[in-house]
């Protein structure tokens, strides 16, 4: 059983088959940071609190894209929102997307410009 755990251990971290394993391994496409320009922009527009109306929190703010990634979406300001943690865990949990009507509407139709 020595043999054995000896074996898993250098297959598990033995540099060249984790190498191999790192480069035929699919590239996680979805990962990509959002800028921090864009980030700035959004806190700004949005005053770095959660967008559902009557929802007034400013703490454990998350982004969520309107558009997901997954979906064609992308980093672009008009995308992107802010959400406190309790509603961005709903809206992804319900599987429901956002409508122009769950967005305060103080905020709709901003550009970066208009910051």
């Amino acid at each position: 059983t020595l043999q054995c755990l000896v074996e898993c251990f250098l297959n598990r971290e033995d540099p060249l088959p984790k190498a191999t394993r790192a480069s035929t391994s699919v590239p996680n496409t979805q990962a990509k940071a959002i800028p921090a320009a864009i980030k700035h922009q959004v806190n700004q527009r949005d005053q770095g609190q959660c967008q559902i109306p009557q929802c007034t929190n400013t703490r454990f703010i998350d982004f969520h894209h309107i558009q997901p990634i997954s979906k064609r979406g992308d980093h672009q300001l008009e995308n992107i929102i802010t959400l406190c943690a309790s509603h961005h865990k709903m809206m992804h949990l319900s599987g429901h997307g956002l409508s122009e009507q769950a967005i305060k509407p103080s905020k709709e139709g901003l550009s970066a410009t208009e910051i």
